[in-house]
């Protein structure tokens, strides 16, 4: 078993190129005929391609959602800055991350 592991270990990080020098019955040898099926499978690969927009499109609205929450928590801390007569800090809070969780906690902005 610790050969036929070491092959397949070899095959998943590319060491091995030839699926000759897999061996017959060897794990690898059934994993390289089910990546070569899963290749030629169109369904499949719409479906992997689908499901790559799909995550990409995820992210972006994570983003979108992300910058929305952050303009409007830099909006309420110099509108917090402002009535505390502090507005001069909030230059420094917009560029220093940790001076920004720092007052938006004093001023319980979440």
């Amino acid at each position: 078993m610790g050969e036929q592991m070491a092959v397949f270990l070899r095959y998943v990080s590319g060491t091995i190129e030839k699926s000759e020098q897999l061996g017959n019955g060897t794990l690898a040898a059934e994993a390289d005929r089910a990546v070569r099926r899963l290749r030629r499978d169109e369904e499949w690969r719409m479906n992997l391609m689908f499901g790559y927009v799909h995550e990409q499109d995820i992210r972006d609205e994570g983003r979108e959602e992300g910058r929305t929450e952050l303009t409007s928590r830099l909006k309420k801390l110099r509108e917090a800055l402002d009535a505390a007569g502090r507005s001069s800090e909030f230059a420094d809070a917009a560029t220093d991350p940790e001076l920004f969780s720092k007052l938006c906690k004093e001023f319980g902005i979440s």
